[in-house]
């Protein structure tokens, strides 16, 4: 029962360092990329704050599995940072509504480009049956009937 509490919080602690990180390079990528804002349609400053918002009222109890003081310091403090970076860029980026088809552009747009880079099919010419004594066609029946 102890430990199943211990790796809850060691749990708690990881996932609460990955959220601090997530709106860190969330806020990075929004100074960087400000001039191009298609970047960051993709990134969801709303969902970020929130679960930055959860964890800042976890207890530092529950931090103590994992951390010590001045790490539990330190994350309180990037916690803050980034929450208060985060409320200065809500107001410009919550316009857009994600559940809207024009949101999903995008991104099936990037997804059909990188699938168009790919080969469907590889097809040997025909002419080809026979190679050094091997039969191509035979071993590339082969290998389909294995996959």
């Amino acid at each position: 029962r102890e430990d199943s509490r211990r790796l809850a919080d060691i749990a708690t602690a990881i996932g609460m360092r990955r959220t601090v990180e997530e709106a860190e390079l969330a806020i990075k990528l929004e100074r960087e990329y400000r001039a191009d804002p298609t970047i960051l349609q993709d990134i969801d400053f709303r969902a970020i704050t929130t679960r930055l918002r959860t964890d800042l009222a976890v207890e530092d109890a529950r931090l103590r599995a994992m951390l010590d003081r001045d790490g539990i310091a330190e994350l309180r403090t990037r916690q803050e940072r980034a929450d208060s970076a985060l409320q200065g860029l809500l107001p410009k980026y919550s316009g857009y509504k994600e559940s809207t088809v024009a949101a999903a552009v995008p991104k099936l747009r990037r997804v059909i480009s990188k699938a168009r880079e790919l080969p469907l099919a590889v097809e040997l010419p025909k002419t080809i049956v026979n190679y050094e004594g091997v039969d191509i066609q035979a071993a590339l029946k082969e290998s389909r009937n294995l996959a």
